[in-house]
C-alpha cells in the first residue's frame, strides 16, 4: 500500500548516537538545526573509531559530497538533532 506513514519511534540522543555507531558503515539521513539555526538534512555514513567532541558533535561522511568529489566530512550536532532515519526506521528524538 503506498502512502502509509509508518510511526516514528521516540527515542533519546543517546540512543541515536548509539543507532549511529552500531549501523555497520550503512548510510542513514539526521535532521538537525544548524548554526544558523536552519533545518539541515544530511545522508551519510557515521565515521567509525570516534567520540563525540565535548560539545556534542559527531562526525559524518556525507554521500552527496562523496559523489562531487568535495570534502565530505561533516558535523552533526547531537544537541540539535531532532529525527534520524536509520535501517528502514523513522525516529524522533526526544528532549
Amino acid at each position: 500500500m503506498s502512502g502509509v506513514k509508518t510511526k516514528a519511534k521516540r527515542i533519546t540522543v543517546t540512543k541515536a548516537l548509539e543507532l549511529m555507531k552500531n549501523n555497520k558503515g550503512r548510510f542513514f539521513t539526521a535532521k538537525f538545526k544548524n548554526k544558523s539555526d536552519e533545518e539541515r538534512v544530511i545522508n551519510g555514513q557515521y565515521l567509525s573509531g570516534q567520540s563525540p567532541s565535548e560539545l556534542g558533535y559527531v562526525k559524518v561522511r556525507e554521500t552527496s559530497k562523496l559523489r562531487a568529489g568535495e570534502k565530505a566530512v561533516r558535523n552533526i550536532n547531537l544537541q540539535t538533532l531532532f529525527e534520524m532515519k536509520i535501517s528502514g526506521e523513522v525516529y524522533v528524538i526526544k528532549r
